[in-house]
């Protein structure tokens, strides 16, 4: 005989036990592991959303369910799944930045969304964006970036300070993301962007011939 429980962890979240007649607890089989659901939270009608964990041993599955209850808890899970990382970075740039960056700044962040963002990262889900992930947009980005034909002859990367750039929004947008509890850390705090390439140029100003160092 199976008894089933459900322990409430806060928060709204809860998990379902299953207890055989002797009082321990069971997990369900599933292919060649086991899975555990658990209700991560309720949706706008109240009604729960359930989600699984699976695993190939109990102690697995068991762990995996602590670590997915303690994170549901500290992500608004009525929204987690509604974002892939392309619907997010629209988003977060018609209401979070467009409006208070510059004309010129448009421009710059509409070329990072529409060249290496949505097409290299869009149709993933944002909750499973890596720090690998992204971190090969910006190598791409570097060695292979350029869109124009003629541009690709001379030099088919992009600068590393270009690539600065779409870092530092793509970090931003993602910081967003955390503050809206969509994401529980930013991924892109583990990336490591370019470093810049000082070169020197002759400074024709007040002071002729004096050279200063500019970052390319």
């Amino acid at each position: 005989m199976m008894f089933d429980y459900k322990v409430f962890c806060g928060g709204g979240v809860s998990a379902s036990y299953t207890y055989n007649a002797v009082g321990c607890p069971t997990l369900v089989n599933y292919g060649n592991g086991v899975k555990q659901s658990y209700v991560a939270g309720h949706d706008e009608n109240g009604k729960p959303i359930r989600k699984n964990v699976l695993g190939k041993t109990q102690a697995e599955v068991r762990e995996k369910l602590h670590r997915a209850i303690e994170e549901s808890k500290r992500l608004d899970v009525n929204r987690t799944d509604e974002y892939t990382v392309g619907k997010w970075v629209e988003t977060w740039y018609e209401i979070c930045s467009r409006p208070h960056i510059r004309e010129s700044t448009q421009k710059y962040y509409r070329r990072f969304i529409e060249h290496h963002i949505v097409p290299m990262l869009g149709d993933k889900k944002l909750t499973k964006l890596t720090s690998r992930d992204i971190q090969r947009m910006y190598n791409e980005a570097l060695e292979h970036g350029r869109v124009r034909d003629r541009q690709k002859l001379k030099k088919p990367g992009m600068s590393a300070l270009y690539v600065r750039g779409l870092h530092a929004m793509f970090h931003n947008c993602l910081e967003r993301a955390v503050k809206e509890r969509l994401l529980l850390r930013n991924p892109s705090d583990d990336c490591i962007p370019p470093k810049l390439q000082r070169k020197e140029i002759m400074f024709c100003g007040f002071n002729k011939g004096m050279k200063i160092n500019t970052l390319k």
